[in-house]
């Protein structure tokens, strides 16, 4: 995910750990089975940027929803960018099942939050 990233999108340090932190997550803690695993990615991701980026606002760092897609600001727009809250990533792809289904077999799915960052 980091090498759809750009100059256009990413355009401060803030945001490239941020997109670095998604993409982590997706590729370690989407595997994990047990919490007491994921409390320990999320507490190596936590040293490792204060280890490496001291200077960085944790606040800013860790505002969720910290999920990147390049769907963000709609389908048609393929940019890898964070996505502004749940509820519009809910409503773009809402909007893109919506669109599947009329032209394919029906898939009804609910899109809870884990489901849609599965999907990111």
């Amino acid at each position: 995910g980091l090498l759809f990233t750009s100059g256009e999108t990413v355009k401060t340090p803030v945001e490239l750990i941020r997109a670095y932190l998604h993409e982590s997550q997706r590729v370690y803690g989407d595997r994990l089975m047990e919490d007491k695993d994921a409390e320990f990615l999320e507490k190596l991701q936590i040293d490792v940027i204060k280890k490496n980026f001291d200077d960085m606002d944790e606040g800013a760092l860790w505002k969720p929803p910290n999920i990147y897609c390049h769907f963000a600001r709609g389908v048609g727009e393929p940019r890898y960018l964070p996505i502004k809250s749940w509820f519009d990533l809910s409503a773009i792809l809402t909007d893109a099942l919506k669109n599947y289904n009329e032209l394919n077999a029906a898939m009804n799915l609910v899109l809870f939050e884990d489901a849609m960052a599965h999907v990111c």
